[in-house]
């Protein structure tokens, strides 16, 4: 017993030094937290996306209507990509990481092989480098 509770403090502790390191990496690096943001690719998103198309694919598609900007699509405006999702907004670029499974459901469609919609959350923050803030590199 005495163990497992050592067991519980240390994995409780690093759970907390973990999440401390992010919220204080953000913090140094000039990021806003944000918050989560439900993004539902739909089945119409599905019919309508283009495959291989990063700023006209289902999920560019669903972040679009996620932000408010259903008819800004094209890579000008949204761009997914195996390493991040982005959305140029009023405020900036609003930069989140592509999930793992989200990156196989893009891998999938361009494919030929998604089975369906898929929902998903990420955590989006406003970039602040000056690669970011435009889109492009420098």
């Amino acid at each position: 017993m005495t163990i497992a509770v050592i067991f519980l403090a240390v994995v409780l502790v690093a759970g907390c030094g973990l999440l401390a390191g992010r919220v204080l990496f953000d913090f140094f690096a000039g990021r806003e937290r944000a918050p989560r943001r439900r993004i539902e690719v739909t089945e119409e998103d599905m019919r309508l996306g283009v495959r291989c198309g990063p700023g006209y694919c289902p999920v560019a598609r669903a972040l679009a209507r996620a932000f408010g900007q259903p008819d800004y699509l094209g890579i000008d405006w949204v761009v997914c990509g195996p390493e991040s999702l982005r959305v140029l907004t009023t405020a900036g670029w609003q930069v989140a990481p592509t999930a793992r499974r989200v990156r196989r459901w893009m891998q999938d469609f361009d494919r030929g092989r998604a089975r369906g919609p898929v929902v998903f959350d990420a955590e989006f923050h406003l970039a602040v480098g000056p690669q970011e803030r435009t889109g492009h590199s420098a």
